[in-house]
């Protein structure tokens, strides 16, 4: 004889809500897909022309730089994949923000212009937090 599945248990939060559960995991996909919309391509597109006016750099490089940005941050995707099976997406999520944060940190105190410093990191974050 094969042995009886565990039968499922429901929450008793969920349950109690006054409204359809699909609709809170829709609200927060939704708030969690507006949260990474300043590092994909269309909240930087807003500010592309004022920075290369600021550094000098021409379209041709800032998109070479945006490319190399992108595909060396999809050189770490296998293993954030890894990282979430192992850990789960709340430790995951929390290590992912707590190192973008560091990140950010770290190029605000920069003193002079790097144009690849912002690449990579934008590559990585767009990959890991979509």
């Amino acid at each position: 004889m094969s042995p009886q599945p565990k039968p499922i248990q429901h929450s008793r939060l969920i349950a109690a809500s006054p409204i359809y559960y699909g609709w809170v995991v829709l609200a927060a996909g939704t708030l969690g897909q507006l949260m990474t919309t300043p590092g994909q391509t269309i909240g930087v597109s807003v500010f592309l022309d004022p920075i290369m006016a600021d550094l000098g750099l021409s379209r041709s490089l800032v998109s070479l730089l945006y490319l190399l940005g992108t595909l060396s941050g999809s050189l770490i995707l296998p293993f954030v994949g890894r990282f979430i099976d192992q850990q789960g997406p709340r430790v995951a999520v929390g290590a992912i923000a707590a190192l973008f944060a560091l990140a950010c940190l770290g190029m605000s105190q920069r003193t002079y212009p790097h144009p690849g410093a912002a690449g990579p990191v934008n590559g990585r974050n767009s990959g890991t937090l979509v």
